[in-house]
């Protein structure tokens, strides 16, 4: 019975003073095979939210820490420097953090600390500290003890070295099986973040498996309840697009992502059942632009982006676009002279608009120059050369602060005439414009100058014009976006008609090839 207390003993001891090396790391971040890196916010601060574990990397120290699920992050930055307040606690690092997604092993479970922890041979104050950890950082749980009423839990760290810590300034946590960090603009992304701080401004990039990127752009680029095959068409215009980027914008400087939150069950299927699948033009992959609306034919590149041709950014008819019944196949904006006045650099309230001509330089006559005439100068746009489609759509910036909705259009002056009847001692005379008119008044005589002149009528004075000029333009015009490459209602159309993605994209990419990348 002796040797038995006594060996039980020992064991108890051994347990609680295991230095055991396991070998392989706890916690380890995910690794994505093909990674996507999508800017989501340049701001001073911001917050993100985690729903499970994430492991914070310093890397300016190496330094490991862990995020607490559904507590919130303030991340800020102050110069170069990135700073993590939690719970109280400022991490800070010089060259940024990454957030990174964990895979853990099935019940797993994850020690984090609330605040500096020491970490010992043995369950028990009386053995040696082996380390001490600071608040939120964390190891994986391998078993618990309890010691004299005193609860201790047995923990790896992260070079697989097992400590004892006490449970007191310890919690326990399980990871998610689908981690997801939601954003102060509301959003829901998965996959991993870096963070990274320029003149107090903080650049927070989502990094992830370009699959997963790819569930939150096809939802976000076209209706979710379209045709099955335009949503694959979208899917492997999209990853090509993607392939071929350094780091995305979220928006439609790349292409628009709005993460897990605009994931959908019939577009992830899309992305699914095209898997790795992009667009090549023999050995090359074929940046594969697309957009809105063509209005019925697709633009050569270099009419719209004053660039050199290539074969497969050429345009095609699109005329089945009609049936997908687009708001702009075909539009018409009123767009007034003042704003033209403005937005050549000159005083609207001043100034006149004499006249204004848009001349179409491409082959289906898309606009490529613009030249203005007012009361106090002139301006032009592509004088020398082919403006690029933004430029000319910028210019006329919409009322709701989109541009333009295409540079294939064309421009309708509405004039307001300065011809006036005048009679004279002679007789009646007709004048073009009053601005170089000489009257007599009781004084002396009067040369006209300005942009209006006060005239006494049977019954009131009126201030009439001493010029003709425009009023207003209207716009007519074809298309929504840049119109290379593939239209998005064009493959909506193509792909009621029974076409399948592939034929979609190898009409609107002549030339190419769909393989895996």
């Amino acid at each position: 019975m002796k040797k038995s207390l006594v060996l039980a003993g020992f064991l108890a001891i051994l347990l609680m003073t295991t230095l055991n090396v396991s070998s392989g790391h706890a916690y380890s971040p995910k690794v994505y095979p093909t990674e996507a890196k999508v800017r989501l916010s340049n701001q001073s601060s911001i917050t993100i939210t985690p729903n499970t574990v994430y492991q914070l990397v310093n890397q300016q120290t190496g330094q490991l820490f862990y995020s607490v699920p559904n507590q919130s992050i303030s991340v800020r930055g102050s110069n170069s420097e990135t700073q993590l307040h939690m719970g109280g606690t400022i991490l800070r690092s010089t060259n940024g953090w990454q957030v990174k997604e964990l895979l853990g092993e099935a019940n797993e479970t994850i020690v984090l600390f609330s605040r500096a922890t020491e970490a010992r041979r043995g369950a028990s104050t009386n053995y040696a500290i082996n380390r001490t950890y600071q608040a939120f950082q964390g190891a994986k749980l391998i078993g618990s003890h309890n010691a004299a009423g005193v609860l201790w839990y047995n923990i790896e760290d992260e070079v697989g070295v097992r400590h004892w810590v006490n449970a007191s300034t310890s919690s326990l946590h399980t990871l998610a099986s689908l981690p997801i960090m939601t954003h102060s603009n509301g959003l829901k992304y998965r996959g991993s973040f870096i963070a990274t701080t320029a003149n107090s401004v903080v650049t927070f990039t989502n990094s992830l498996d370009i699959e997963d990127y790819l569930k939150g752009v096809v939802p976000s680029e076209m209706v979710s309840s379209w045709h099955m095959e335009a949503l694959k068409a979208q899917a492997v215009s999209a990853r090509s697009f993607a392939i071929l980027k350094g780091v995305l914008a979220n928006n439609t400087t790349s292409q628009v992502y709005k993460g897990y939150s605009s994931e959908t069950t019939r577009t992830s299927q899309a992305v699914d059942e095209t898997k790795g699948l992009i667009v090549k033009s023999g050995s090359k992959i074929v940046e594969t632009f697309f957009f809105s609306t063509s209005g019925g034919r697709t633009a050569n590149i270099q009419d719209v982006w004053n660039t050199v041709s290539q074969p497969y950014y050429v345009s095609v008819d699109d005329t089945i676009e009609q049936n997908a019944k687009s708001p702009y196949s075909n539009w018409s904006v009123p767009y007034s002279a003042a704003k033209i006045v403005q937005n050549a650099g000159f005083n609207p309230s001043k100034e006149l608009l004499l006249d204004i001509q848009a001349v179409p330089t491409g082959a289906n006559g898309e606009i490529g120059k613009i030249f203005v005439t007012t009361t106090a100068g002139s301006y032009s746009l592509g004088e020398r050369s082919r403006a690029n489609e933004l430029t000319i759509r910028q210019f006329f910036k919409l009322d709701n602060g989109w541009n333009l909705y295409s540079n294939w259009f064309t421009l309708t002056p509405k004039k307001v005439s300065a011809t006036y009847q005048v009679q004279t001692a002679t007789g009646v005379s007709t004048l073009n414009g009053l601005s170089t008119t000489t009257v007599k008044t009781a004084a002396s005589d009067v040369k006209l100058s300005g942009l209006q002149t006060s005239v006494q009528t049977a019954t009131e004075k009126q201030l009439i014009p001493t010029q003709s000029y425009i009023s207003e333009v209207q716009l007519t015009g074809k298309g929504f976006g840049h119109r290379i490459g593939m239209s998005q209602y064009g493959a909506k159309a193509r792909a009621d008609a029974g076409w399948k993605y592939d034929a979609i994209i190898k009409h609107y990419f002549p030339g190419t090839t769909i393989t895996k990348y």
